[in-house]
């Protein structure tokens, strides 16, 4: 751009004088992102934290103190050479820069303070007043059982929600106090998508959005509190979310209380004083764990809503014999898992309660086990609308989904695979052994291969050799490699007959009783599917002849082909409850079609119905009781139909009628908005370079701003406050 008006100047020389020189004009051109938004008003002062590319610790690199003007200023904070993350006796100790005389740190991590964010946002003429009229929106009670709700705002738990003093209602604002509620969704996702040979870098986005905006534009792109990007190229691990986590607790204390006071906004000129609270977390269910302090969905008390043993998941299905847990037991187990001095003594408290501490546990009045909600996009849409087909009716062709590719990373014991210099006790070789069996069982051959890279030669060849496969190599010497591409192309039924050998030798080094869920949970793979290759044509002939309306996303004709990939949600939505109830309901409903196939019809019938009821943008009790009747005959159904087969995603849909009587129905506070967040994010143009994502966050301002160049009225200073 720079040489073009250059270009310009010097085949249009200027003969009518001017206020500035063309000279003077090319040498204030900005050059870089970060030297354009301050002319377009758009600057913003991040935090800079070095961040360890190991464990995730932040260290600050300078702290914001006020200058004799009043404003606010960076001062330059001393940053350790190596990292001094202890816990125990361990020190990380790995180094957070690249040379000890560079000072070029390893990682970085960039915070976007809230008191700025929302500074500006109440800059914005209009916005504040109808913020501020989100708590007196006329609204049915919460007494009334046939009431019908529309927002967030009609549940229960935001009209009872207590202020700092813990007796006065939150939604009281006296004088010209304003209260502000956020929720928060972190999601990870691959900033390579695949266009460099499969390569795969994971980042995440920690996006809150203020429910006060009106649900017109709350989620508009303008309205979207981008607090940070974690730095790849892994997700934080277990409790690592909770360094990036720490900045924003401390902002969030700061504003719940003593609350801070705007100088300026666009309707209190003389400012006020403002409260904000964080109620919802909006998260899918690995990042749910992650951020709320709850055990993966493979530990023993797997659900985060209540204290079901991971054995009994197939005896107990019924809502009203779950023990629920409560927020006492849950900071009082995560109290003690963060005064244990060491990382075997936290796993143990792990395994036992399965709760860990989290830093959102610093709000007083954050209730992880209240304030988490089930993503309806993820539960049930990407959840058992497709694991009901792929898994139950083994409909060929379909591929596994992002989901369930996340799910089984957290359901991998990482921990115990990445020992491989240490003796493994027979509780670990267990552990081993379980983990080869996921991976054969919910993985396409491919993939396969290399999630074996994770395992020892030993287990593998173990595997082989139990089995009876013939393993065949590139010479003499067999290596991992090749006993990994033999189990990779195993028959799987001829597994299923031998596995058992391992698991009966491994049980007999135990002195207790061990589980086998990889095993007797799948037997039912070892079943003819009911869905033939020739019903799957017959239902890709329908797509082609049903008419959808226009705001219906379109069914994939190829369905049930390899080159469709990995089916939307939106995709999964008109598949699960258009195309296969009419489809199928011709085919399995008829005179010719036997009791089974009439069976597995009603069963599916019900799963299209709690979807329906769940996705509505409305819900009143009827809604959520027809629900909870239908998910639960649903649930129910599976076991009998196809066995003990129950996967934790189908409990946790049991628990989504309290869910949505909490927060009112899930179209207003789903993931759908924050999954299109990460997708902008990730067509930002990085060259690859995903070490400084602070451009991230420039891009992503800079995007919205362009769709607001017509807002004349908009100021983007940052907003003073005390």
């Amino acid at each position: 751009m720079k040489l073009l008006i250059e270009t310009a100047f010097e085949a249009f020389p200027c003969t009518t004088p001017s206020l500035i020189s063309p000279t003077d004009l090319l040498r204030s051109f900005p050059l870089s992102i970060a030297d354009l938004l301050p002319k377009l008003g758009l600057e913003t002062t991040f935090r800079r934290f070095v961040c360890c590319k190991k464990c995730f610790s932040l260290y600050p690199l300078e702290r914001v103190v006020l200058g004799a003007d009043g404003k606010e200023i960076n001062e330059a904070l001393q940053v350790p050479p190596t990292c001094t993350y202890t816990l125990g006796k361990k020190t990380c100790g790995k180094p957070l820069f690249t040379a000890p005389e560079s000072r070029i740190p390893v990682r970085q991590y960039f915070h976007q303070p809230l008191h700025q964010w929302l500074g500006r946002l109440l800059m914005r003429p209009g916005l504040e007043k109808s913020m501020d009229e989100a708590w007196n929106r006329e609204g049915e009670s919460s007494e009334n059982t046939k009431r019908t709700m529309r927002d967030i705002w009609d549940g229960p738990l935001f009209q009872s929600f207590k202020g700092p003093d813990g007796k006065t209602l939150f939604s009281e604002c006296p004088g010209n106090e304003a209260h502000y509620v956020f929720s928060l969704s972190i999601d990870w996702f691959n900033v390579y998508k695949n266009r460099k040979g499969g390569k795969n870098a994971s980042v995440g986005a920690i996006f809150m959005i203020c429910l006060n905006l009106p649900l017109e534009i709350r989620y508009k792109l303008e309205n979207v509190y981008l607090v940070g990007i974690t730095p790849g190229p892994r997700d934080p691990s277990k409790d690592q979310i909770n360094h990036f986590l720490a900045p924003l607790v401390d902002d969030l204390l700061e504003h719940w209380d003593p609350g801070v006071f705007y100088r300026e906004t666009a309707s209190y000129p003389e400012g006020h004083l403002v409260r904000c609270a964080l109620i919802p977390i909006v998260c899918d269910i690995p990042a749910m764990r992650k951020t709320a302090g709850f055990a993966g969905h493979s530990a023993t008390l797997f659900c985060s809503f209540c204290t079901l043993p991971r054995q009994r998941i197939n005896d107990i299905v019924d809502p009203a014999l779950f023990l629920s847990r409560d927020c006492d037991s849950h900071r009082l187990h995560a109290d003690r898992w963060l005064a244990a001095t060491s990382e075997t003594a936290r796993d143990a408290l792990v395994t036992e309660y399965g709760v860990r501490w989290s830093q959102l546990l610093r709000l007083g009045y954050m209730s992880p086990v209240d304030f988490s909600t089930l993503d309806v996009m993820h539960n049930m849409l990407l959840g058992n609308l497709q694991h009901h087909c792929r898994r139950l009716l083994k409909m060929p062709g379909i591929r596994a989904s992002q989901v369930e590719d996340h799910m089984l990373d957290e359901e991998l014991d990482m921990d115990a695979l990445s020992k491989k210099n240490k003796q493994l006790s027979p509780e670990e070789e267990h552990i081993q052994y379980v983990n080869i069996v996921k991976i054969m069982h919910r993985q396409a051959p491919p993939v396969m291969a290399r999630s074996f890279s994770h395992f020892r030669k030993s287990h593998l060849k173990a595997m082989c050799l139990k089995n009876g496969l013939n393993v065949i190599g590139g010479g003499p010497i067999l290596y991992k490699a090749d006993y990994a591409e033999a189990l990779s192309v195993r028959p799987l039924l001829f597994i299923h007959k031998r596995i058992i050998l391992i698991f009966m030798q491994i049980a007999s080094k135990l002195k207790k009783d061990i589980s086998i869920p990889a095993l007797g949970e799948k037997l039912f793979e070892t079943l003819p599917p009911d869905v033939s290759e020739h019903l799957m044509a017959q239902i890709r002939k329908d797509i082609t002849e049903i008419t959808l309306p226009s705001w219906i996303s379109a069914a994939p004709k190829n369905f049930g082909l390899f080159q469709h990939g990995k089916l939307k949600a939106d995709e999964w939505r008109t598949m699960g409850t258009i195309i296969l109830p009419l489809s199928l309901g011709i085919r399995w409903s008829g005179l010719k079609s036997t009791e089974r196939q009439r069976e597995l019809l009603a069963n599916f019938f019900h799963l299209v119905i709690a979807v329906n009821c769940a996705t509505r943008r409305s819900v009143s009790e009827e809604d959520i009781i027809r629900f909870d009747t239908h998910m639960t005959t649903y649930v129910r159904e599976i076991v009998s139909l196809f066995g003990p087969c129950l996967v934790p995603n189908n409990h946790l849909s049991l628990h989504l009628p309290g869910v949505l009587r909490k927060f009112g129905p899930a179209h207003n506070w789903w993931s759908y908005p924050f999954e299109r967040y990460n997708g902008i994010i990730s067509r930002i143009r990085t060259n690859y370079k995903i070490g400084s994502l602070v451009g991230f966050i420039y891009c992503f301002k800079t995007d919205w701003f362009i769709h607001r160049r017509d807002d004349r009225h908009f100021h983007g200073g940052i907003l003073s406050c005390s």
